[in-house]
């Protein structure tokens, strides 16, 4: 027997998927992922071209900051299930992580982790942060807390796990990966927002505006507030037609009603 409401089972049907709404997925999101991919192994040689310490820590590591703001960026396009895997399968194959196969696994999950890591606490804690979305309602300083926190809860995951991974890393060098990558990850955030709002501010919108806002443009449609006379509703008009009736009667062939107000 059915239940009121809620379709028997095999009734239901599938979800639509057009064609036209893959294409235009294949058209944005794909070709994005592909230029962090590349960024990502650019940044990683750069990376690997500074001094590093015995145990392999680098002066610089842009590779953190590049996936942090990979995932980040691409939230808007969905539960970031292709990016995740897109970075954990460039990260296993960039250079600096050795010939074999299983220890460049376990390389790239310091690098993996923090950036999800990030991308889930911003989605959270600063929720269209990343696109400026809001601001005008969110306080600066509370807001520079939560960015500050979540880049170093990020920061302090990655040293963790770099800790486990190689036993020769010291104390000093896992503080300092911290604080690298955790002030790293906060300056590019920090500056991307900067870039989008000179773009905004060049086409003439407002940096504060967010998706539902004004944005800075100019006044909407007219919706009557000072308008002149709108339509005829009937106050101030002539005689209407005659029906035949004199003041005060009912009707023809009536006697007459005396209206008394």
């Amino acid at each position: 027997m059915p239940i009121w409401g809620v379709p028997p089972i095999g009734t239901i049907p599938p979800p639509r998927c057009s064609v036209s709404s893959i294409r235009q997925a294949l058209s944005t999101h794909v070709p994005r992922t592909a230029g962090f991919a590349a960024l990502y192994l650019l940044a990683t040689v750069a990376g690997l071209a500074t001094a590093g310490s015995e145990s392999g820590v680098r002066l610089i590591w842009p590779a953190a900051v590049v996936g942090a703001l990979w995932l980040v960026a691409q939230g808007r396009f969905g539960r970031r299930n292709l990016d995740v895997i897109a970075l954990a399968v460039v990260a296993v194959l960039a250079p600096g992580n050795g010939d074999d196969l299983l220890q460049s696994f376990v390389g790239a999950v310091p690098q993996v982790v923090p950036a999800l890591l990030f991308a889930w606490l911003s989605d959270r804690w600063l929720p269209g942060y990343w696109l400026g979305h809001g601001d005008r309602f969110r306080r600066t300083g509370p807001a520079l807390a939560r960015l500050a926190g979540a880049a170093t809860t990020a920061a302090l995951a990655a040293a963790v796990l770099l800790k486990t991974v190689d036993n020769e890393l010291t104390l000093g060098e896992a503080g300092y990966v911290i604080v690298r990558d955790a002030t790293a990850v906060l300056l590019a955030v920090l500056a991307a927002r900067g870039v989008r709002r000179l773009a905004r501010r060049g086409r003439g919108g407002d940096p504060g505006a967010g998706p539902d806002d004004d944005g800075g443009r100019g006044p909407g449609p007219d919706t009557g507030g000072d308008q002149g006379r709108g339509p005829d509703t009937g106050g101030n008009r002539g005689p209407g037609p005659d029906t035949g009736r004199g003041p005060g009667s009912a009707g023809p062939g009536r006697p007459g009603l005396t209206l008394v107000r």
